[in-house]
């Protein structure tokens, strides 16, 4: 079972007081340590990944992608413009 399924299946995971980084932290162990060794935050790396596929299953991915983006064209242009 993919992740999307995994939450469309356990919709209550929140209700429970069981965070998506937690329910997933198995799936993502291996990409967090690699972050952690490329010196991100260990905590981000597991929360990173269950953020973009939570908007993917409620359709806001894209929104929050066009957000970011303006984000860093109006804060941080020399970094856009890296990209």
């Amino acid at each position: 079972m993919n992740h999307i399924e995994y939450y469309r299946k356990n919709p209550k995971l929140g209700e429970q007081g069981l965070s998506p980084t937690y329910e997933m932290h198995d799936s993502f162990y291996h990409f967090s340590v690699d972050m952690e060794d490329d010196g991100y935050d260990v905590y981000e790396a597991y929360s990173c990944p269950s953020f973009w596929i939570r908007r993917s299953i409620d359709g806001t991915s894209e929104l929050f992608f066009e957000l970011l983006e303006t984000t860093i064209k109006t804060f941080d242009s020399d970094f856009a413009l890296l990209n």
